[in-house]
C-alpha cells in the first residue's frame, strides 16, 4: 500500500477541520499513543469474490479524498494533504488451519492488535484493509483508520458504498455511485468559517453565559494521587442481563 510520490505537483491541501485539528495536537503531546483508530470490521459469510472485494475498497478510496489523506502543518496551521492516489491494497491471511476456537481467538487478536498500531499521520498511510479467509464460506474484513479520517458516520458511509460497489463488481457491472459534489475538505473549510465573526461571537456568548455559574476547579473525589502520565489501563467484563 502506497501513496502517489510526495513530491506531486497535484497534491491538494485543505484546512484541517476542528476535530482534525484535536487529534493531531493529541498525536503532537504524545506520539506513542495509539489509540485514535476507528475499526471496521465485517464478518462475510457465504462465497466471496475476493478480487470484486479488493477493487471496491480501493473504489472507495479514490472516491473520498479523506481516505488518502494525511496531515502537515504550516504558517496556517494544521493543512490536510489530499493525494492524487493511494494504492490500499488487501491484504489477505489464511487461519482456515486453525481450529474453532483458536481461530475465533486469533481473529480477536488481530483485531485488537490493529487497533494498536500506530500510525504517522505525516507521512501515512492512514488506512488500511485486511482479510481473513476462515472458512472457503467465511471471512473476516478487518478496515482500520486513523480518526482524523475516518469516524462511527463516515464508517456507515463506508459499508454503504462497499455494499454497492462489490455487487456491481461482481455482476460485471462498472461503478455505480456518481462523482461526489462536496468531499470533506469542503466541510473543514466551511467549519474554519464558522469560527469567525458574528458566527463566532454568538457561540462564545452562548457557552460563556451557560457556564458562568459553574466552579472555577471541580472537587473530583480520588482514590490515588494523580500520575504525570496518562496509563489508559482498562479492561472488558462480558456479562449477560437476563
Amino acid at each position: 500500500m502506497s501513496f502517489s510520490s510526495r513530491g506531486d505537483s497535484r497534491l491538494r491541501n485543505h484546512p484541517s477541520s476542528p476535530c482534525q485539528e484535536r487529534f493531531w495536537l493529541l498525536d503532537q503531546l504524545d506520539p506513542d499513543h495509539a489509540g485514535d483508530k476507528v475499526n471496521a470490521t465485517l464478518r462475510l459469510r457465504g462465497s466471496l469474490d475476493v478480487p470484486s472485494l479488493a477493487r471496491a475498497l480501493q473504489a472507495i478510496v479514490d472516491r473520498h479524498e479523506v481516505l488518502r489523506t494525511t496531515f502537515d502543518v504550516g504558517p496556517e496551521g494544521v493543512r490536510q494533504i489530499v493525494h492524487p492516489t493511494h494504492a490500499l491494497g488487501l491484504e489477505t491471511h489464511d487461519l482456515e488451519g486453525l481450529d474453532p476456537t483458536e481461530r475465533e481467538a486469533e481473529v480477536r487478536r488481530r483485531i485488537l492488535t490493529s487497533t494498536r498500531v500506530r500510525h504517522d499521520l505525516r507521512h501515512g498511510p492512514l488506512m488500511q484493509a485486511s482479510l481473513l479467509r476462515l472458512a472457503p464460506d467465511d471471512h473476516a474484513l478487518m478496515v482500520v483508520a486513523h480518526h482524523g479520517i475516518l469516524d462511527a458516520v463516515s464508517r456507515d458511509v463506508l459499508y454503504r458504498d462497499l455494499f454497492a460497489l462489490y455487487a456491481a463488481f461482481h455482476r460485471g457491472h462498472d461503478n455505480p455511485l456518481p462523482p461526489l459534489g462536496v468531499q470533506y475538505g469542503h466541510y473543514a473549510r466551511w467549519s474554519r468559517q464558522r469560527m469567525q465573526g458574528t458566527d463566532l461571537e454568538e457561540q462564545l456568548a452562548y457557552w460563556l453565559d451557560r457556564l458562568r455559574d459553574l466552579p472555577a476547579r471541580l472537587e473530583l473525589p480520588t482514590d490515588s494521587p494523580r500520575t504525570d502520565a496518562t496509563r489508559r489501563r482498562g479492561a472488558t467484563v462480558d456479562f449477560t442481563i437476563d
